[in-house]
């Protein structure tokens, strides 16, 4: 069954009215692609989400490395031992797994890889050496790839914008060592990697051309007993550069144009996924709308109309 995100956009423009536009966004059967979506230009590229495992930053400065969480990769950190410890890993670790790691919804330059990072020169996967300037891997984790597949993994190093990644199957065999020259891409946020098919995939529109992307990812869901668990739902993130102002209890979406009334935020999932909510069937807010603050400081109002889900 195909899912379809239908929204309207409406055109604002230095506070002149332009035009209204109804968009309709399909993320396949099983909410299976990814979209990136321009305000000006409508969508940039739909492509499969389910065919990687990482994503490495590509910024000069940055460590980030995010997993495909809310398509079901499964991230831990092995706690017995250190990069030392890389052959006493073996298929019996994942009958006492530690607490699953996922990405931040809330920033980008956050990901799974990055939990355990103390502060200082301490990365989370591994530790900045301030001599060399390089990045150097202290931690092995276990992975459950987006395919199933149990694998251990050290992120040995990054160096001069290439990160160096070493995994295999949990008894050892199987081992591949490979090099991502996430420098190469320096026109995307990320550039991407599936372990299953040893595979690097260059798979984001270049990261000046897009506003907002509608994607499946984790967050913390609260549930009726008052806690939060994590969970993967159906959303939007915007893109760097991008600020998003949210207004609520708007009797009149469609017409409101007050976006000074409200603050914009830099924080990834301003959108995100409760714009809507099951009712056994999927209830749109329709008292609230979004102004988006693209790059070139144009302000859009979005609204969303319909969330199809299941049923179609």
């Amino acid at each position: 069954m195909t899912r379809k995100i239908t929204i309207i956009i409406i055109i604002i423009f230095l506070t002149k009215m332009l035009f209204a536009q109804n968009n309709q966004i399909s993320l396949s059967s099983g909410y299976s692609n990814q979209s990136f979506f321009s305000m000006q230009n409508g969508e940039i590229l739909n492509i499969s989400n389910q065919d990687w495992d990482l994503a490495f930053s590509t910024e000069s400065m940055s460590s980030t490395i995010r997993t495909n969480d809310g398509k079901g990769v499964e991230l831990y950190t092995y706690q017995s031992g250190d990069t030392s410890s890389w052959n006493n890993i073996d298929n019996n670790v994942i009958n006492n797994l530690p607490t699953l790691m996922f990405n931040s919804d809330s920033s980008w330059e956050y990901g799974a890889f990055d939990v355990n990072q103390t502060g200082g020169f301490d990365y989370g996967w591994g530790i900045y050496n301030l001599q060399t300037h390089h990045l150097i891997g202290d931690s092995l984790f276990l992975i459950k790839t987006i395919n199933g597949n149990w694998k251990k993994l050290c992120i040995k190093s990054k160096i001069l914008g290439e990160y160096q990644i070493k995994f295999a199957d949990l008894d050892g065999n199987n081992e591949v060592n490979i090099n991502i020259p996430a420098s190469n891409y320096l026109d995307k946020n990320f550039i991407y990697y599936s372990l299953d098919d040893e595979l690097i995939l260059d798979r984001e529109p270049n990261k000046n051309n897009w506003d907002i992307t509608f994607k499946k990812y984790m967050t913390l869901y609260p549930t009726s007993s008052g806690t939060f668990m994590p969970y993967s739902v159906t959303g939007v993130f915007q893109n760097n550069n991008v600020e998003v102002a949210q207004a609520d209890n708007i009797s009149s979406p469609i017409t409101y144009t007050d976006y000074t009334m409200h603050s914009f935020s830099s924080i990834v999932n301003t959108i995100g996924f409760d714009w809507k909510t099951f009712q056994g069937s999927y209830v749109i807010d329709t008292e609230r709308c979004y102004f988006i603050r693209d790059e070139e400081q144009n302000i859009w109002r979005l609204i969303f109309t319909d969330f199809e889900g299941m049923s179609t």
